[in-house]
């Protein structure tokens, strides 16, 4: 197995808290919102004489784990509070699982780890200034983080704490899964696992075999990970099918090279096009707020600036941005083949730019 390297606790916990200082700065306004938006009225039930029923999320829209997370919000009584808590416990969690898993592989140093978090963690947010129920994406979205967290301490455990890490990864995977794109992510993730476990290999044995091997003991080693989205897509198929316009709106199908074309500008016209052009025009009109967020980035920053020197050779800077176009295009396949497309001009639409977020590497 790969060595990890482990970061000294008091400079991560000052990462740690800077990140989270920022992110909170960041999506203050989602503390002052307390308003319904859209399908808000249709799952939230913010009186006790609002009616609201939400049996379509099982019956028909095929959400089963999105229909759990609605019912104790409305349970409580409380419901928007409780998505506005659920949105900032997936920004903050998933930030803080995003740097201590980053940092602990050697991937990033601090500071890279913590402007990688701050460029994640900070679109999703957004969405909940407006939209409450899209909470659950956002928290499904940090749960993907904090399996991948919980996975990397397993990867070296022993013993009882091994298997512990491990069930709990597995629950924490499957709960993620109330965003369905999170499984395009997962299957990264995994990747990600198997590319460690390659490299921990026997070069002796050549690339085919050392593969093959790889490959097999990913498989017989992590067999939770192989059989957890079966299960989940098998259950949906069975249990909680879609059905009605739910299933029309899924047109699954493989795109012709016209469609990916036209699918992949759209993704990035609304994903870096449609940002840089709004965040230009925002410095023009109200430049104050986007000042203030720069110096504050800034700050943090020169807390987390590398004590020794860059040892990485100039010419391995290509690697993440080829490897950032690949992602970007396969990422955004999936919806391409069920036939979505974001939308900028569109609130509801532009949830499909969730995975977006991770484009940047």
């Amino acid at each position: 197995m790969p060595s990890l390297s482990r970061p000294s606790t008091s400079a991560t916990l000052r990462a740690t808290v800077v990140l989270l200082a920022l992110l909170l700065v960041a999506h203050a306004p989602m503390l002052l919102n307390d308003g319904l938006f859209m399908d808000d009225w249709l799952v939230l039930k913010p009186r006790p004489d609002f009616v609201i029923d939400i049996d379509f999320l099982l019956s028909a829209a095929g959400h089963p784990i999105f229909f759990s997370y609605d019912t104790f919000a409305n349970w409580t009584g409380a419901p928007i509070a409780v998505m506005v808590a659920l949105a900032l416990a997936g920004i903050l969690l998933g930030a803080t699982c995003l740097v201590l898993t980053a940092t602990r592989l050697g991937l990033l140093d601090r500071a890279e780890a913590v402007g990688f978090a701050l460029i994640v963690w900070t679109y999703p947010g957004y969405q909940l200034w407006a939209g409450k129920a899209n909470a659950v994406y956002v928290f499904s979205f940090g749960l993907l983080f904090t399996g991948a967290w919980l996975l990397t301490l397993a990867f070296s455990a022993r013993g009882l704490r091994r298997v512990l890490l491990r069930v709990a990864a597995a629950l924490v995977f499957l709960l993620s899964f109330a965003l369905n794109s999170t499984i395009v992510l997962y299957a990264f993730m995994v990747l990600g696992l198997f590319v460690s476990i390659w490299r921990g290999g026997d070069a002796a044995h050549g690339f085919v075999r050392r593969t093959w091997l790889a490959a097999w003991r990913c498989a017989l080693g992590y067999p939770e990970l192989m059989v957890l989205p079966l299960v989940y897509w098998g259950t949906l198929n069975i249990w909680f099918k879609r059905i009605g316009a739910y299933a029309q709106h899924y047109g699954a199908h493989f795109p012709t090279l016209g469609e990916l074309a036209s699918g992949w500008k759209a993704f990035f016209i609304t994903s870096y096009w449609d940002v840089v052009a709004g965040a230009l025009k925002m410095t023009i009109e109200a430049p104050a707020p986007l000042v203030v967020a720069a110096l504050l980035v800034g700050a943090a920053l020169l807390l987390l600036r590398s004590e020794t020197e860059p040892t990485t050779a100039k010419y391995t800077v290509a690697a993440p941005l080829l490897l950032a176009v690949v992602l970007f295009l396969a990422l955004s396949f999936p919806y391409l083949v069920a036939g979505l497309r974001p939308s900028s001009l569109h609130f509801y639409e532009s949830r499909h730019l969730l995975m977006s977020a991770c484009h940047w590497r």
